[in-house]
């Protein structure tokens, strides 16, 4: 089983999907830095084009040129000729639809397909609804929240994650309640 992080967990009602935002400039014809959200962090490369909410509407940008100056990635985007044409996007957010997500393989998931699923153990024990992932060095880790309370429990395919059911909205685990 392979998970895929695409951008910002959160999904919005229109269909958005946060990827990464504007952090700065990289010369003078309209290149601007990206801090990526995506994993690896230069598949945001991969998108013809981009969305931002700028003046309460969605703006579509079309990629141009992408490339590397340094650890930083660079986007051009379309109409964009030089830096003071793009100044006005400092600092705003850019967004995928997600129509524009690659189409899995079967026991393949995106991570924000598994938030707000029922996270529950054999005995049927429900340690709550997953609100986020912490990606640490060795796994992910899955955050499951109930009645305030939260619980981290490895999210290690075969270990301690027994299935993950999309249909039925369940995440099935190894995992004792003890260990809350």
């Amino acid at each position: 089983m392979r998970f895929f992080f695409e951008g910002n967990l959160y999904m919005d009602n229109t269909g958005k999907i946060a990827v990464g935002k504007i952090n700065g400039f990289q010369g003078l014809k309209g290149y601007v830095k990206i801090f990526s959200e995506t994993r690896p962090r230069d598949a945001i490369f991969g998108y013809d084009h981009l969305f931002v909410f700028r003046n309460n509407a969605w703006q579509k940008l079309e990629v141009e040129d992408t490339a590397y100056a340094g650890k930083s990635l660079v986007i051009k985007f379309k109409g964009f000729i030089d830096r003071t044409a793009i100044e006005p996007y400092y600092g705003l957010e850019l967004f995928i639809e997600n129509s524009q997500l690659k189409e899995l393989d079967e026991g393949e998931y995106y991570l924000a397909d598994l938030m707000g699923l029922t996270v529950k153990n054999e005995a049927g024990f429900i340690f709550g609804e997953v609100t986020e992932f912490l990606e640490t060095g060795a796994n992910d880790v899955l955050v499951a929240r109930k009645n305030g309370q939260e619980c981290l429990i490895p999210f290690t395919m075969g270990h301690t994650v027994i299935k993950v059911d999309l249909d039925a909205k369940e995440i099935l685990v190894d995992w004792d309640e003890d260990d809350i």
